[in-house]
């Protein structure tokens, strides 16, 4: 029994027509923007009982995402991609993601992150992010820099079903981040 399990992060600058000029001139890379799993056994895993049946936890993942601007911004990301009904990132057919943001650095100083959700914001150092989220960095709407660097550490989770005899199949998901227009 394999699968062999491929994850595609693409990192996106999204800007719609009323954009502000300034941040069409923001850049946003993600390196690396791929993490290869490669081929999985069920054989070699260990699965843990949760409420949603047998999953193994696959190796964590890390990739830096840094924005960098010309002039001062207000920086706030978007974080999307096919989710299960809790909010949680869908990993293949039978999977989900868990994906952490955290070591925020804004022009050379570590930032808290606002995680802003319908529920509320919160502020903290690092975050679990669901399909959706919207990430403001520092804790007030006033912070603004030119350079942002951040750690996205994201863990795929497969359920024991997803490994089937003698099938090999792929199982990935590609995550959109967006640079948001705050003016």
């Amino acid at each position: 029994m394999r699968s062999k399990l491929t994850m595609p992060v693409a990192a996106l600058l999204l800007l719609s027509s009323a954009a502000q000029a300034d941040i069409n001139n923001c850049v946003i890379l993600l390196s690396p923007l791929e993490h290869d799993h490669g081929n999985l056994a069920r054989d070699r895993q260990t699965f843990i009982n949760t409420s949603q049946g047998q999953i193994a936890q696959l190796s964590e993942s890390r990739s830096n995402l840094s924005v960098t601007c010309p002039d001062k911004e207000r920086m706030q990301l978007r974080f999307t991609g096919d989710s299960h009904t809790d909010g949680r990132f869908r990993f293949g057919e039978k999977g989900t993601l868990r994906i952490t943001i955290s070591n925020a650095v804004l022009d050379g100083n570590p930032v808290p992150l606002t995680r802003i959700t319908p529920q509320g914001d919160s502020i903290a150092t690092q975050h679990n992010l669901s399909a959706a989220d919207e990430i403001a960095i520092g804790n007030s709407s006033s912070v603004q820099g030119y350079s942002l660097n951040l750690t996205l550490a994201v863990t795929p989770y497969l359920a024991k079903a997803a490994f089937r005899v003698p099938d090999t199949q792929q199982q990935e998901e590609i995550i959109h981040i967006e640079l948001l227009n705050t003016q």
